[in-house]
C-alpha cells in the first residue's frame, strides 16, 4: 500500500504537467488584410473582431492573453494571431464586413484589401423578349436620385430591348462580403406587381474607377 501510495504521488505531478502542456502547446493562426474607409482613407487605428463558427454572437477568436479586442494600424493594416474557434469566421469593423472566412487548421490567411463603404457602376440594360402592351408598367429604382420622395421609375409597354439608365457611385449595400467571392449586389424590378418582383445581380470589384460599368440586365419575356 505504502508502494502504491508513493507511486500516485510520483505520477499525479507528470499528468498534471501533460496537461499544462497540451493547454500552452494550442495552435494560433494568422489573419491578416487591410480596412479602407473608402478607396483612398483607410480604416486608421480602429476596433476590429473576429468570431468563430461563423456565428453572429460573442463567440469571438482571442489572442494568447484572451484577448478579443484588434486593431488595424494607422494606415488600416492588421494581423490577427488567434486561437481557432470553428471553421468559418466573420470579420467585424465594427459591424459584420466579410463571412466565411476559414479559420482552421493550419490557417494563415490574407484576405487583402476590403473595403467598407464600397460604391458600384452599372448600366441597367433591358432585354425585351416580349413586347406587352400599353396597359403594362416596368417599375425599377432610380439609383441616382435614391434619396427622392418618388424612387421609382416607371417604364409603360410596349417594350423594346434598350438601355434604360445609367448609375454611377452607388453605395453598396449587400455586407457583409463573402470570402473569396465578388461583391454582388441585386437591382429589383417587376411589372405589372410587386409579387412578381425579379433581380438582376451586378458583380463588380470596388474603386474599378469611373470609366468600368457593369451590366443588370432586365428581362421581360
Amino acid at each position: 500500500m505504502k508502494n502504491l501510495k508513493i507511486y500516485l504521488i510520483l505520477i499525479l505531478p507528470i499528468a498534471l504537467l501533460g496537461v499544462n502542456c497540451k493547454k500552452s502547446s494550442a495552435k494560433y493562426h494568422t489573419l491578416k488584410g487591410r480596412l479602407m474607409e473608402n478607396c483612398t482613407t483607410p480604416y486608421a487605428s480602429k476596433l476590429i473582431k473576429l468570431s468563430g463558427d461563423n456565428s453572429f454572437s460573442d463567440k469571438f477568436c482571442v489572442d494568447i492573453n484572451g484577448n478579443n479586442d484588434f486593431y488595424t494600424d494607422e494606415n488600416g493594416y492588421f494581423e490577427i494571431k488567434y486561437r481557432k474557434n470553428g471553421n468559418w469566421g466573420i470579420l467585424y469593423a465594427p459591424y459584420s464586413v466579410m463571412t466565411f472566412i476559414p479559420i482552421g487548421e493550419n490557417e494563415n490567411l490574407d484576405i487583402g484589401e476590403v473595403n467598407l463603404n464600397g460604391t458600384v457602376n452599372f448600366v441597367i440594360k433591358l432585354q425585351a423578349n416580349k413586347t406587352y402592351t400599353s396597359n403594362d408598367t416596368l417599375v425599377f429604382g432610380d439609383w441616382n436620385n435614391v434619396a427622392s420622395n418618388t424612387p421609382d421609375i416607371k417604364l409603360a409597354g410596349p417594350f423594346n430591348s434598350q438601355t434604360l439608365d445609367t448609375a454611377t457611385n452607388v453605395s453598396y449595400s449587400s455586407y457583409p462580403i463573402m470570402y473569396g467571392k465578388s461583391p454582388e449586389m441585386s437591382i429589383v424590378y417587376y411589372l405589372k406587381s410587386w409579387s412578381d418582383v425579379k433581380r438582376a445581380t451586378v458583380k463588380q470589384m470596388f474603386c474599378a474607377g469611373i470609366n468600368n460599368y457593369e451590366e443588370a440586365i432586365f428581362l421581360i419575356e
